[in-house]
């Protein structure tokens, strides 16, 4: 995650942004996984904190999401290439919104909360008793996330945008 903020924080492209928002999901899985082991550890509070910057990246990778259907339509809708026009410059006003927002995240409080919690793990790790029962609590955790995207799969519905986002 560090390393594509920095990445991002130095040219904030849309490969860049792209990358970013999957380290930042992958970083908030893991998260959840180690709040499951040590709750206690203030992952919930940066969780909270890397969740609102992720959605603030949501509009630039909606109009990438569009530009990219956009391009399909292309060659079968010459019109389309004016529409595509105004999203570009969406697009640059947007990242130019993005580079603000990724120079204002705090990089050494995301270091250090996630040096908290693994010194939290460690320590967790340390004891054989607690160690032993990690596998067990890390299945538990898993478990109830399984259940989530198949109740979350089951309520799909082609005509409802957000119970795809949902899923």
């Amino acid at each position: 995650f560090m390393l594509r903020l920095r990445q991002a924080r130095t040219r904030a492209t849309e490969p860049a942004i792209h990358d970013l928002r999957v380290s930042m999901r992958r970083l908030i899985a893991v998260l959840e996984l180690a709040k499951e082991i040590v709750p206690d550890a203030g992952v919930a509070p940066l969780c909270r904190k890397l969740r609102r910057s992720l959605k603030g990246f949501n509009a630039v990778r909606d109009i990438h999401i569009s530009l990219l259907a956009a391009r399909e339509l292309l060659r079968a809708v010459p019109a389309v290439r004016v529409y595509m026009g105004a999203l570009r410059k969406r697009e640059v006003l947007l990242l130019r919104e993005c580079g603000a927002s990724l120079r204002s995240m705090d990089e050494r409080s995301v270091e250090r909360s996630v040096a908290t919690v693994q010194q939290s793990l460690f320590a967790v790790g340390a004891d054989p008793v607690l160690a032993s029962a990690m596998p067990a609590v890390l299945r538990g955790a898993m478990a109830r996330t399984s259940v989530r995207a198949v109740r979350a799969l089951r309520n799909v519905n082609a005509a409802d945008a957000s119970t795809i986002h949902t899923l």
